[in-house]
Protein backbone atom coordinates (compact mmCIF):
# COMPACT_ATOMS: atom_id res chain seq x y z
CA UNK A 1 0.00 0.00 0.00
CA UNK A 2 1.65 3.13 -1.06
CA UNK A 3 1.91 5.99 1.78
CA UNK A 4 0.42 9.24 1.07
CA UNK A 5 2.64 12.28 1.92
CA UNK A 6 1.25 14.35 4.61
CA UNK A 7 0.06 18.11 3.18
CA UNK A 8 1.65 20.67 4.65
CA UNK A 9 -0.44 23.43 5.43
CA UNK A 10 -0.45 26.56 3.32
CA UNK A 11 0.87 29.64 4.67
CA UNK A 12 -1.53 32.47 5.08
CA UNK A 13 -1.13 34.96 2.88
CA UNK A 14 -0.24 39.11 4.43
CA UNK A 15 -3.98 40.35 3.98
CA UNK A 16 -5.57 37.40 5.44
CA UNK A 17 -3.94 37.31 8.80
CA UNK A 18 -4.05 40.89 9.33
CA UNK A 19 -7.81 40.90 8.69
CA UNK A 20 -7.43 37.92 11.19
CA UNK A 21 -5.77 39.69 13.82
CA UNK A 22 -8.05 42.81 13.20
CA UNK A 23 -10.98 41.12 13.67
CA UNK A 24 -10.42 39.36 16.37
CA UNK A 25 -8.34 42.11 18.22
CA UNK A 26 -9.71 45.50 16.87
CA UNK A 27 -12.99 44.64 15.61
CA UNK A 28 -13.61 48.84 15.48
CA UNK A 29 -10.50 49.61 13.84
CA UNK A 30 -11.82 47.02 10.86
CA UNK A 31 -14.90 48.61 10.60
CA UNK A 32 -13.71 51.81 10.39
CA UNK A 33 -11.06 50.69 7.57
CA UNK A 34 -13.70 49.01 5.67
CA UNK A 35 -15.87 52.24 5.99
CA UNK A 36 -12.76 54.31 5.15
CA UNK A 37 -12.67 52.13 1.51
CA UNK A 38 -16.04 52.12 0.98
CA UNK A 39 -15.93 56.18 0.71
CA UNK A 40 -12.28 56.62 -1.20
CA UNK A 41 -13.90 54.10 -3.55
CA UNK A 42 -17.14 56.08 -3.48
CA UNK A 43 -15.25 59.47 -3.51
CA UNK A 44 -12.84 58.74 -6.42
CA UNK A 45 -16.78 57.53 -8.45
CA UNK A 46 -18.05 60.63 -7.70
CA UNK A 47 -15.71 62.55 -9.68
CA UNK A 48 -15.87 60.33 -12.93
CA UNK A 49 -17.67 61.50 -15.83
CA UNK A 50 -20.05 58.39 -15.98
CA UNK A 51 -20.88 58.83 -12.56
CA UNK A 52 -21.25 62.80 -13.33
CA UNK A 53 -23.58 61.64 -16.45
CA UNK A 54 -25.64 58.81 -14.62
CA UNK A 55 -26.00 59.44 -10.88
CA UNK A 56 -25.25 63.18 -10.40
CA UNK A 57 -26.93 64.63 -13.15
CA UNK A 58 -30.32 62.95 -12.97
CA UNK A 59 -29.72 63.16 -8.66
CA UNK A 60 -29.79 66.74 -8.95
CA UNK A 61 -32.33 67.19 -11.88
CA UNK A 62 -34.74 65.20 -9.80
CA UNK A 63 -34.01 67.06 -7.03
CA UNK A 64 -34.74 70.20 -8.57
CA UNK A 65 -37.89 68.89 -10.24
CA UNK A 66 -40.02 67.78 -7.42
CA UNK A 67 -38.47 70.48 -5.68
CA UNK A 68 -40.15 73.07 -7.40
CA UNK A 69 -43.26 71.02 -7.77
CA UNK A 70 -43.55 71.00 -3.83
CA UNK A 71 -42.64 74.81 -4.07
CA UNK A 72 -45.32 75.87 -6.77
CA UNK A 73 -48.06 73.62 -4.65
CA UNK A 74 -46.62 76.09 -1.92
CA UNK A 75 -47.38 78.80 -3.55
CA UNK A 76 -44.07 79.82 -4.97
CA UNK A 77 -44.81 79.68 -8.64
CA UNK A 78 -41.45 78.16 -9.31
CA UNK A 79 -39.90 76.50 -12.23
CA UNK A 80 -36.63 73.71 -12.79
CA UNK A 81 -34.09 73.51 -15.21
CA UNK A 82 -31.85 70.78 -14.72
CA UNK A 83 -30.07 71.31 -11.29
CA UNK A 84 -31.81 75.36 -10.80
CA UNK A 85 -34.95 76.25 -9.17
CA UNK A 86 -36.15 79.88 -9.63
CA UNK A 87 -39.38 82.16 -9.77
CA UNK A 88 -39.35 85.84 -10.19
CA UNK A 89 -37.48 86.69 -6.68
CA UNK A 90 -35.08 83.84 -5.98
CA UNK A 91 -32.99 80.70 -7.24
CA UNK A 92 -30.85 77.91 -5.73
CA UNK A 93 -29.06 75.78 -7.71
CA UNK A 94 -28.47 72.26 -6.23
CA UNK A 95 -24.83 71.74 -6.75
CA UNK A 96 -22.10 69.21 -5.94
CA UNK A 97 -22.08 68.53 -2.37
CA UNK A 98 -25.75 69.57 -2.25
CA UNK A 99 -27.01 66.21 -3.58
CA UNK A 100 -27.50 64.17 -0.66
CA UNK A 101 -25.33 61.08 -2.39
CA UNK A 102 -22.25 61.14 0.01
CA UNK A 103 -24.54 60.74 3.08
CA UNK A 104 -26.21 58.15 1.79
CA UNK A 105 -23.62 56.29 0.83
CA UNK A 106 -22.03 57.00 3.83
CA UNK A 107 -24.72 55.72 5.77
CA UNK A 108 -25.44 52.25 3.59
CA UNK A 109 -21.45 52.16 4.02
CA UNK A 110 -21.84 51.85 7.53
CA UNK A 111 -24.60 49.23 7.70
CA UNK A 112 -23.13 47.04 5.12
CA UNK A 113 -19.62 46.78 6.43
CA UNK A 114 -21.02 46.48 10.35
CA UNK A 115 -20.80 42.60 11.01
CA UNK A 116 -24.74 41.08 11.70
CA UNK A 117 -26.29 39.33 9.28
CA UNK A 118 -27.68 40.79 6.27
CA UNK A 119 -31.64 40.28 7.40
CA UNK A 120 -30.77 43.09 10.12
CA UNK A 121 -29.52 45.16 7.33
CA UNK A 122 -31.67 45.42 5.20
CA UNK A 123 -34.72 47.38 6.51
CA UNK A 124 -31.82 50.40 7.02
CA UNK A 125 -30.48 49.39 2.98
CA UNK A 126 -34.02 50.07 1.44
CA UNK A 127 -35.46 53.03 4.22
CA UNK A 128 -32.24 54.70 4.72
CA UNK A 129 -32.14 56.19 0.85
CA UNK A 130 -35.73 56.98 1.49
CA UNK A 131 -35.19 59.01 4.20
CA UNK A 132 -32.46 60.74 3.15
CA UNK A 133 -33.81 61.87 0.60
CA UNK A 134 -36.70 63.50 2.14
CA UNK A 135 -34.63 65.05 4.71
CA UNK A 136 -32.66 66.49 1.62
CA UNK A 137 -36.22 67.87 0.21
CA UNK A 138 -36.56 69.41 3.30
CA UNK A 139 -33.23 71.27 3.09
CA UNK A 140 -33.74 72.58 -0.82
CA UNK A 141 -37.24 73.76 0.34
CA UNK A 142 -36.63 75.30 3.39
CA UNK A 143 -33.53 77.11 1.89
CA UNK A 144 -34.95 78.33 -1.23
CA UNK A 145 -37.78 80.23 0.85
CA UNK A 146 -35.11 81.31 3.14
CA UNK A 147 -33.37 82.91 0.07
CA UNK A 148 -36.69 84.76 -0.20
CA UNK A 149 -38.15 85.55 3.11
CA UNK A 150 -34.79 85.67 4.95
CA UNK A 151 -31.87 86.26 2.90
CA UNK A 152 -29.44 87.29 5.33
CA UNK A 153 -29.59 83.89 6.81
CA UNK A 154 -29.57 81.93 4.19
CA UNK A 155 -25.84 81.29 4.27
CA UNK A 156 -25.78 80.57 7.85
CA UNK A 157 -28.67 77.79 7.03
CA UNK A 158 -26.67 76.52 3.80
CA UNK A 159 -23.20 76.24 5.00
CA UNK A 160 -23.61 75.61 9.10
CA UNK A 161 -27.40 74.14 10.00
CA UNK A 162 -28.37 72.01 7.40
CA UNK A 163 -25.05 70.63 7.21
CA UNK A 164 -25.17 69.97 11.06
CA UNK A 165 -28.72 68.79 10.80
CA UNK A 166 -27.86 66.23 7.95
CA UNK A 167 -24.79 64.67 10.42
CA UNK A 168 -26.95 64.30 13.24
CA UNK A 169 -29.55 62.58 11.69
CA UNK A 170 -27.54 60.40 9.80
CA UNK A 171 -25.51 59.43 12.97
CA UNK A 172 -28.84 59.27 15.33
CA UNK A 173 -30.38 57.28 12.60
CA UNK A 174 -27.14 54.59 12.39
CA UNK A 175 -27.03 54.55 16.01
CA UNK A 176 -30.89 53.66 16.03
CA UNK A 177 -30.91 51.24 13.60
CA UNK A 178 -27.40 49.39 14.78
CA UNK A 179 -29.51 49.21 18.26
CA UNK A 180 -32.49 47.73 16.93
CA UNK A 181 -30.43 45.30 14.57
CA UNK A 182 -28.37 44.23 17.68
CA UNK A 183 -31.50 43.40 20.04
CA UNK A 184 -33.17 41.68 16.86
CA UNK A 185 -30.24 39.45 16.22
CA UNK A 186 -30.26 38.72 20.24
CA UNK A 187 -33.32 37.76 20.13
CA UNK A 188 -33.93 35.76 16.36
CA UNK A 189 -30.27 34.17 16.75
Amino acid sequence: MARRKKRRPQPEGFLSRLKGRLATRSPILLFCLGLALIMAGYFWLYNQDFFNTYFYLPAVQFYADWGSRILSLLGQNTASDGALIANSEFSINIGKGCDALTPTVLFLGAVLIFPIAFRAKLPALLLAPIGIALLNFLRIISLFLIGIYAPGFFELAHIEIWQAIFIAVCFIGWVYWLAWATKRTAQHG
